[in-house]
């Protein structure tokens, strides 16, 4: 009855601010059954690194078992005549990130305890939002780019509806998120020749930085945190546009959140008056020269300082030039079958 008569105020009041062609539905609250109290709902972005106080999405699934194996997908909730004859097994969710104290997280879709009330619940969830399968759970993502900070939260038990707590709407549950990738940042600086080098009044800029052996998550296993990663390639880091690096040491790029490795190798494409200068298989390291880690659930920033090459007094470059000879018409064939 309390859930009910709130959301009857609140129809009032958003009402009392629209005009007749502005009403808002609400969904309907069914009368039997109690909904699992995570929070209100707020807007959220899918691509963003997690950090405080930034709004994320996310995707929660519940079961009424603790062995994920039992799980079922159902989509939407059913009410019927002001009872819930079917409970949504999913919901759409959005929260703002904090480590402490904890933020609500708001769904989309409320959540509802087993009209049986000895039958206890279990949620957990994968931010961003995605995709649920069909047949496990799991959570697949639409955009695989690097871009998205893809989290987990193991299950937590919520109990069932005889709980005192439940029932009068005062628990509320949290879910622990943690971070499923490594996180790559970069940034970069010229040092100059002393007295001019090669590059002396010239506009130097970095055009790409790639990653090799990355992967980006594809999906994740609800009920261990499993990812399911893309097969490596090298990628480019995203948010990168050519312009001049500068000799203090500058922020480029997006934040590249990528798979866990045991070494960060690189290519770089820089340019020079335009002309493009490429430095291959670039190996970072950390501090006593060892390679750098990908750590899962860390941030690293690279810093690349590109030094200008000395000019060599008295001594004679080598220029060259290339061609490319065109392709040549081959002997054509032709088969029967």
């Amino acid at each position: 009855m309390k859930t009910k008569m709130s959301v009857a105020l609140l129809t009032l009041l958003i009402s009392a601010g629209c005009t007749e062609n502005e009403q808002i539905t609400l969904p309907d609250t069914p009368v039997n059954a109690v909904a699992i109290n995570l929070g209100q709902q707020v807007n959220a972005v899918t691509r963003a690194v997690a950090s405080d106080g930034v709004n994320v999405s996310a995707t929660l699934l519940m079961c009424d078992d603790a062995d994920w194996s039992k799980f079922s997908k159902v989509d939407k909730n059913v009410i019927e005549e002001g009872q819930l004859t079917s409970r949504a097994s999913i919901s759409s969710a959005s929260f703002t990130v904090a480590a402490t104290p904890a933020n609500d997280i708001s769904l989309n879709q409320l959540l509802y305890y087993s009209l049986d009330e000895d039958v206890n619940s279990f949620i957990a969830g994968v931010s961003p939002a995605g995709k649920v399968s069909d047949a496990s759970a799991s959570v697949t993502f639409a955009q695989v780019d690097g871009t998205q900070d893809v989290m987990w939260a193991g299950t937590v038990a919520v109990g069932n509806a005889k709980d005192a707590g439940n029932a009068a709407g005062t628990s509320k549950y949290n879910l622990e998120f943690v971070h499923k990738t490594t996180q790559l940042n970069f940034s970069i600086s010229l040092k100059r020749t002393a007295g001019g080098g090669e590059w002396q009044s010239k506009k130097v800029a970095l055009k790409s930085i790639a990653v090799q052996q990355a992967s980006v998550p594809q999906s994740v296993n609800v009920a261990n945190g499993e990812v399911t990663w893309s097969a490596p390639v090298t990628l480019k880091v995203p948010g990168i546009s050519e312009v001049a690096i500068a000799e203090t040491a500058t922020g480029v790029g997006e934040s590249f959140m990528i798979n866990p490795y045991n070494e960060v190798i690189l290519d770089v494409v820089i340019t020079v008056d335009g002309a493009e200068k490429i430095f291959n298989n670039v190996r970072v390291t950390a501090d006593g020269g060892s390679d750098l880690t990908r750590e899962v659930g860390k941030s690293h920033l690279i810093t690349l300082t590109i030094q200008e090459p000395a000019n060599a007094e008295g001594a004679v470059t080598i220029k060259t030039t290339a061609t490319v000879k065109p392709w040549e018409q081959g002997t054509s064939g032709s088969a029967e079958l």
